[in-house]
């Protein structure tokens, strides 16, 4: 197997997100060291134990999913290749590719935050609001999030001189 023209990893580091997953774990962590060993109630109206543990279960499947959630971009000399992982793979053919250029976007406003996003098109995004916008062949658009524009935007010109 050949190297790649360009690979980026990138991965959901914003602290927003972590605050916020963070601060729902503790908070339930919290609730059930008040309610499940000090026998105190927690809130005005407490959930069973069971439930409550069960609940803390949730914030923690969301951070380890988070951590483990990242956007791989790797040009070849025939193909793009963004994987979402855990998610999805999606495979783009140089013939597809019928335009390309360097952007920025508004994550929020255009696709409704970052991740696989459906908006105006598809975007794969992790952070940031620098892309790789791809109009395919077939009229899909693909905007590919990326912390390096100028390196990716050099590899695909690579990967149609290949």
């Amino acid at each position: 197997m050949e190297e790649p023209i360009y690979r980026e990893v990138q991965k959901f580091n914003q602290p927003w997100i972590w605050i916020i997953l963070i601060g729902l774990q503790l908070l339930f962590l919290w609730g059930i060291v008040q309610q499940v060993i000090l026998g105190k109630p927690f809130g005005t109206n407490p959930a069973p134990d069971l439930l409550l543990i069960f609940f803390a279960l949730f914030p923690f499947a969301l951070i380890i999913l988070f951590r483990n959630m990242t956007l791989t971009t790797s040009v070849e000399k025939d193909q793009v290749v963004v994987e979402f992982a855990p998610f999805t793979t999606r495979i783009i053919s140089e013939v597809e590719i019928s335009k390309y250029y360097i952007r920025e976007y508004k994550p929020i406003k255009e696709y409704g935050g970052w991740g696989l996003r459906f908006g105006k098109g598809r975007a794969f995004t992790a952070t940031g609001h620098k892309g790789l916008q791809l109009e395919l062949s077939d009229g899909d658009r693909i905007l590919i999030g990326t912390q390096n524009p100028e390196e990716l935007e050099k590899a695909i010109v690579r990967m149609f001189i290949v």
